[in-house]
């Protein structure tokens, strides 16, 4: 007898034990997360922030592809936790992805007040890296535009220090160095594009590529104390395998809809591929930031005005020489000489020629910088042809 009560008490020993390391381990992290969290800089005209995922449930009626009848109109975390695979999505009923319809961000913003923020941690102690998860309820934009919307940056610690950071950015991302990012004090900058939600790493970034986010500071400013951290690895919906919004409701228009950026995102523990949730295998996939491409990112985020610039100082040196030449000569018909034009000789060529160039380049700052044009044909899909962004 006195041996199993001596068992016993042993065995609750142990179980208290247990309990108790889970819970110091989960404040660990929880304190880890709060320690790095980041400071969130938006556009002026960002409609969507970091909410909790309960928004999508409260919203949203849980699909399975090929099927139009929803599986459940009122999903929540426990139901979505016994759906792990990639067939099956959630559908906002307060609107949809057709540009003009605005009624997912409108109802939104109607409860955003009373929603705040929230900002989603993976805390991996093996690896020493925090992942700050970030989910929107609308992806904006006029191409690419989905329901819900999932982003990441993840922070590196090195001999208890932080030494780099990785930010996503649509289907990639980039890395730096911790001594390359803006922040204070452990808190790094992140510069959200406006509709996208990618993470950059400089408030001038996001006009080199594809994806010309617009990227600023003039919104609003999302720090620590302003929203609550989450752990991600207490919340059952992190095993829902399908997508955070519509697909389509068959193959060819969940197919189109992931083609032309319409579909809506998988959860952390799914996105591409679940490779973003292997901190290493993600990061080391990453292009590095280098301080070329930022000089880069800050000639072309400033363009305009530097040629605005440009243009003034050289028009002030042409009218300095005009002011020398009439003290000196008189003001006469060449007193101009660029506008100077008489018939059909080279120097009157050459000012035409020169003319055209610069009224071509004056248009040219308010028309878009490229057109990307995809030839898209689907089997079995109604809406085929060729699509511009």
């Amino acid at each position: 007898m006195n041996n199993k009560i001596i068992i016993s008490i042993l065995l609750i020993g142990v179980l208290v034990i247990g309990s108790n390391c889970v819970i110091i381990g989960s404040a660990a992290n929880q304190e880890l997360a709060e320690q790095y969290a980041p400071i969130l800089y938006f556009v002026e005209g960002e409609k969507c922030y970091p909410v909790n995922v309960s928004y999508a449930f409260e919203n949203s009626y849980l699909y399975e592809n090929g099927n139009p009848s929803p599986l459940s109109t009122a999903p929540n975390a426990a139901i979505l936790s016994t759906y792990t695979s990639d067939n099956y999505f959630l559908d906002n009923q307060r609107g949809t992805v057709a540009v003009g319809d605005n009624g997912i961000e409108n109802d939104y913003q109607s409860k955003m007040a009373t929603l705040g923020f929230t900002v989603y941690a993976n805390v991996d102690t093996v690896n020493n890296i925090i992942q700050y998860w970030f989910f929107y309820a609308f992806n904006g934009g006029d191409l690419n535009r989905h329901e819900g919307d999932w982003e990441m940056i993840q922070v590196v610690l090195s001999g208890g220090q932080p030494s780099e950071v990785m930010f996503s950015q649509h289907y990639a991302g980039q890395k730096a160095q911790w001594k390359q990012v803006e922040k204070e004090g452990d808190h790094v900058k992140v510069y959200v594009a406006r509709g996208s939600h990618a993470n950059y790493i400089k408030p001038y970034s996001g006009k080199v590529g594809l994806a010309s986010d617009t990227v600023a500071d003039n919104g609003r400013i999302l720090r620590p104390a302003e929203y609550t951290i989450d752990v991600l690895s207490t919340q059952p919906w992190l095993s829902f395998g399908g997508r955070w919004g519509w697909t389509g409701v068959d193959q060819s228009a969940t197919a189109e809809a992931a083609i032309m950026g319409e579909a809506g995102p998988n959860g952390p523990k799914f996105r591409e591929g679940g490779t973003m949730w292997q901190p290493l295998s993600w990061a080391s996939g990453l292009q590095p930031a280098n301080d070329i491409l930022f000089l880069l990112e800050w000639l072309v985020y400033n363009f305009v005005l530097l040629f605005i610039l440009i243009t003034i100082v050289s028009l002030l040196v042409l009218i300095f020489f005009v002011y020398r030449r009439k003290k000196k000569h008189g003001l006469g018909p060449r007193v101009f000489a660029l506008f100077y034009i008489d018939g059909s000789n080279q120097k009157s060529i050459g000012n035409i020629l020169c003319i055209v160039v610069i009224i071509m380049a004056v248009v040219a700052l308010f028309l878009p910088w490229y057109l990307v044009t995809a030839n898209v044909s689907i089997p079995g899909s109604e809406q085929t042809g060729t699509f511009n962004a």
